[in-house]
């Protein structure tokens, strides 16, 4: 994604623990099911913004490879079907005491055509003190 989630959010500088992260995952594609990696990153990746047909944007960047993010789960998503994401895992707790988080995306089974999609929304952070 092109924007930090946690930019928005008026977060207390605190020692947050045990942080979770609750979101829908949502796919819309011809191919039956997607296997898709989620993980973070604690600064925008230098990486062109993806745009649609009408050349706007869709809050997505495309990069290669790596890009330096630590992995925070695999999901398998189906077309047409929304999947509740559940996250518990440190890298979450760093991201919310520092204030910035970006959310990634890799496929790493079946194919998304240009007029596919795969989206995170509703996204919900709590954390312990």
């Amino acid at each position: 994604m092109d924007v930090n989630q946690l930019e928005y959010l008026t977060i207390p500088k605190l020692p947050y623990r045990e942080v979770t992260f609750e979101a829908l995952g949502s796919y819309r594609g011809r191919s039956r099911q997607l296997r898709v990696q989620l993980f973070a990153l604690d600064s925008r990746p230098n990486c062109p913004l993806v745009t649609d047909s009408d050349g706007n944007s869709s809050g997505a960047l495309l990069c290669e490879g790596q890009g330096g993010g630590k992995d925070l789960t695999e999901l398998l998503l189906f077309s047409g079907q929304s999947q509740p994401i559940f996250l518990k895992n440190p890298v979450l707790d760093q991201a919310v005491r520092g204030g910035t988080l970006y959310l990634g995306a890799r496929i790493l089974e079946g194919q998304l055509a240009a007029d596919e999609w795969v989206k995170i929304s509703s996204i919900r952070f709590r954390g312990r003190l």
